[in-house]
């Protein structure tokens, strides 16, 4: 702890700061990888990469001039009880806990009316009722998970309740999912005074992929908030849904660099789904732009850019252990019926696992965490992910995306469960897509350190 407490004291300091983050960090990448590279160690290799972006990027938030003096005391606190609070998640976990990462959709309301939103989100519809927020909020503080992730809908559109949220559960980081047309200046100052609120922006890629997608001038608005949040110091990132439209400009290093400009720390990248509003196949990456991404991602890692970069479906490996993908056990996501699902994107609905029904005591389970316990919905899921584990395919984590036929025998041997996903409708084209990147040519080179396809 003395250690990193010197280390972060010295990476404050200008000249040191831009040593370790621009010169001493790129170098100690390049020459794991290449050392770990030699011996054909992919999985040492990958990690070496991502380990390395998180750690330097979460440096960056800390020491960074720029940032708010509060917002960077907070992600300092985050930084130096990271790996105590991953130990008390992992004892609670193991013990029948909840999961460590929890996506919260707020809100099924929405301003906007995005093409392929996968909510398929309305300027109406049910919210997640600050009480039973409050209920769970004390579960995950009780887990030692320290970062809750507020989506929608646009969340900001319950503002007040997430302002309030957040001044109760100071000691929680809260990261929030939102389209950008909604940062007024009144809620970027309101930020500064909670200080443990940071949003993440949606875009498409620059103006014209944005507003094709999210309405004409939308790209303008949300630069306009960038502008706002930057001078105010909040930290803030970019979330792109990538898909075959917009694959190729995400992937060009004018990308990556022009959302370094604009001073984001992070950026998200989730490859689409055919869920919900106007679900359409045709518009998943296909094998090729998949590999694309997966490689341009790993070349940005090594030059290490201060950014925390994440690529759902190709990092989908580095959240898995001996059990498998983190849906239902490291990863939880409650909808705004107040359903427990295991993934925002594994939408199944077992009507027992409501958190609104638990909170009132009208279901059959008395807590969150004996519901994901016991739930036949996710004792199933955890069977099933084990069986990926037998493909010994890393690249290949997603149970709905990479192995639908496993994800379809599945709901066939569950009763009185709802797929919310519709992935029925597509489902002949849906198992063709996944074995076309599972049996990709180029993957046997790829496991042994060469390019994804």
């Amino acid at each position: 702890m003395c250690f990193f407490k010197l280390f972060l004291y010295l990476t404050e300091k200008s000249g040191i700061r831009t040593l370790i983050l621009h010169r001493i960090a790129p170098l100690f990448i390049r020459q794991s990888v290449a050392f770990f590279g030699a011996f054909d160690w992919w999985w040492l290799r990958r990690i070496t990469e991502l380990a390395g972006t998180l750690l330097f990027s979460l440096v960056s938030i800390s020491t960074d001039p720029a940032i708010h003096p509060s917002y960077r005391k907070i992600f300092r606190f985050y930084f130096l009880n990271f790996l105590n609070a991953w130990k008390v998640q992992e004892d609670y976990r193991k013990g029948g806990g909840l999961p460590l990462d929890w996506m919260v959709e707020i809100t099924k309301r929405c301003n906007l009316k995005c093409l392929g939103c996968y909510q398929n989100s309305s300027d109406i519809g049910p919210d997640v009722s600050f009480e039973t927020l409050r209920y769970l909020l004390k579960e995950v503080r009780k887990s030692g998970a320290r970062l809750v992730t507020f989506s929608g809908g646009e969340p900001l559109l319950r503002w007040d309740d997430i302002s309030r949220l957040a001044r109760e559960y100071h000691d929680l980081i809260f990261m929030i999912y939102t389209n950008g047309t909604l940062l007024t200046q009144e809620v970027i100052a309101e930020m500064i005074s909670v200080e443990n609120v940071f949003p993440c922006l949606s875009i498409e890629g620059f103006k014209e992929e944005t507003d094709k997608r999210r309405g004409q001038g939308i790209f303008d608005l949300v630069m306009k908030s960038v502008e706002r949040l930057r001078g105010a110091g909040i930290p803030f990132g970019f979330s792109v849904t990538v898909n075959r439209f917009n694959v190729e400009t995400i992937c060009k290093d004018e990308f990556v660099q022009f959302c370094l400009a604009r001073g984001a720390k992070i950026l998200w990248l989730c490859h689409y789904m055919p869920i919900g509003r106007d679900a359409d196949i045709n518009l998943m990456l296909s094998v090729t732009q998949r590999g694309l991404l997966a490689d341009a991602v790993s070349g940005w890692r090594r030059k290490q850019l201060s950014v925390m970069i994440i690529d759902t479906f190709n990092d989908g490996w580095a959240g898995g252990d001996k059990e498998g993908c983190m849906a239902g056990r490291k990863q939880g996501c409650i909808d705004s019926s107040g359903n427990i699902l295991p993934c925002f994107l594994c939408r199944l609905v077992d009507p027992e696992l409501n958190i609104i029904k638990i909170c009132s005591g009208t279901s059959t389970y008395q807590t969150i965490s004996e519901g994901i316990l016991k739930s036949a919905l996710f004792g199933v899921l955890r069977e099933q992910q084990k069986k990926i584990l037998g493909f010994r395919d890393p690249t290949s984590p997603c149970l709905v995306a990479d192995h639908p036929e496993i994800f379809f025998q599945m709901l066939d041997s569950l009763s009185n469960i709802e797929d919310l996903t519709g992935l029925r409708n597509i489902s002949e084209g849906l198992i063709k897509h996944a074995k076309c990147w599972r049996y990709r040519k180029p993957r046997e080179k790829y496991l042994r350190g060469g390019p994804y396809a």
